[in-house]
């Protein structure tokens, strides 16, 4: 079997083909923000449950990435308008931002983690007994 050559790559050729249900946890261990997050515990894997930790963000750009020192180059003519924009960017890649919205199951504290995931487990082992599972 040959494996395609970037890690992320490979983690979809691996993971896409499975059937088996999943729960997907997106946890944030340090400051950086990318894709592999999305690729590793996203919507496209269609988990049978979705949970973030309180530091998880949604987006792919960090907003303490951006400056308007490097926006002014970009078109922005506001340095208002611009803070506006940042302070959302902010606010809408939250955790709970995304809760709030039902974009994903809840936020789970980190030492839930595995009482919640038990949880998932026993419920989905009872839809497959009782043929009720979707998936």
């Amino acid at each position: 079997m040959t494996y395609p050559e970037d890690w992320s790559s490979m983690v979809l050729y691996q993971q896409s083909p499975l059937k088996n249900p999943r729960t997907a946890r997106c946890m944030k261990f340090d400051k950086t923000f990318d894709f592999q997050l999305f690729l590793q515990c996203g919507r496209s894997y269609e988990p049978n449950f979705l949970f973030l930790w309180p530091n998880a963000r949604i987006g792919l750009l960090d907003a303490t990435r951006l400056s308007w020192s490097d926006q002014k180059d970009e078109g922005w003519t506001d340095e208002k308008e611009f803070s506006a924009q940042l302070y959302r960017l902010k606010e809408e890649s939250s955790a709970f931002y995304s809760s709030a919205r039902i974009w994903d199951d809840g936020v789970i504290l980190p030492e839930d983690t595995r009482p919640v995931s038990i949880c998932t487990m026993i419920s989905k082992a009872c839809a497959y007994d009782s043929g009720l599972a979707p998936w």
